[in-house]
């Protein structure tokens, strides 16, 4: 649609028409939202919860460094390692794991069939042991422990961890949406009372809005298939709608008169 065109469209669009039209351009762009996340394979607990798996470090991480995994269950010795940033326990007894409960240290329990991860009074995530043949011993580094323990929980968590990250690029597409659309809105609709300019009101300000982020946000889309991004998607459209904006008033001057000349 040529700029002239958007400039007439803003009297046209009515209010339902606007909403309607903000909903399917963010649809357009949650589509390769979607078809990135559904293809995640991990994901960092630190993200979720701070210092999530802090307490895997050079001090404590040999006691993970033992045993084996079969059959989706855990085989090896009793130990309890500590530091300044948390506890590990391998196969604690139940008046251990009862303890731990009440703590205010960061721990992280191994028992034969489960992880659970504490991290203050009554408050922990527990996820299953998975592996069906996993030998603890050949781990090297604290690295490797850490980065096999947040893919035991990302594998449990993987459906809502995916939910999440939707979520949360949905509410950035959306309000970033609506941040264009309202604030650019605003601000055009405070030349309605200059004879220069034939913009009347806040509605057509939005709609004018809402007319030149379309093909930014097309644009967006097809950046978030190929690059995956959605910063890149959410600065694409930004950036694409304010030119669409200035491209208008340079072809238009916000003017109607120079639109019925052509």
């Amino acid at each position: 649609m040529s700029p002239k065109k958007l400039f007439q469209l803003r009297r046209l669009l009515k209010w339902q028409e606007i909403v309607m039209l903000i909903i399917i351009l963010n649809a357009c762009l949650f589509l390769p939202t979607i078809y990135s996340e559904i293809q995640v394979e991990d994901y960092s607990l630190d993200r979720i919860v701070e210092g999530g798996l802090a307490m895997i470090n050079e001090q404590t991480a040999s006691a993970l460094k033992q045993g084996e995994i079969r059959n989706n269950h855990y085989t090896g010795q009793h130990m309890a390692k500590s530091s300044q940033e948390g506890k590990i326990l391998v196969l604690p007894n139940q008046d251990s794991i009862e303890q731990i409960n009440q703590e205010e240290t960061p721990s992280l329990i191994l028992t034969g069939d489960q992880w659970i991860f504490h991290y203050g009074p009554d408050k922990s995530i527990t996820f299953p042991v998975y592996g069906e043949n996993i030998e603890c011993t050949k781990w090297t580094s604290d690295d490797e422990v850490k980065k096999f323990v947040n893919q035991q929980w990302f594998l449990s968590n993987k459906k809502t961890v995916i939910l999440y990250l939707l979520m949360v690029a949905m509410a950035l597409f959306m309000g970033n949406s609506l941040f264009l659309v309202i604030l650019g809105g605003f601000f055009l609709s405070l030349v309605k009372k200059s004879k220069l300019f034939h913009i009347r009101g806040f509605k057509e300000g939005v709609s004018l809005m809402v007319g030149c982020l379309g093909l930014p946000t097309l644009l967006a889309a097809a950046s978030g298939f190929i690059f995956k991004s959605p910063i890149l998607m959410l600065n694409v459209q930004m950036i694409g709608t304010i030119l669409m904006v200035v491209l208008v008033f340079y072809k238009t001057q916000f003017r109607d008169p120079l639109i019925e000349e052509n």
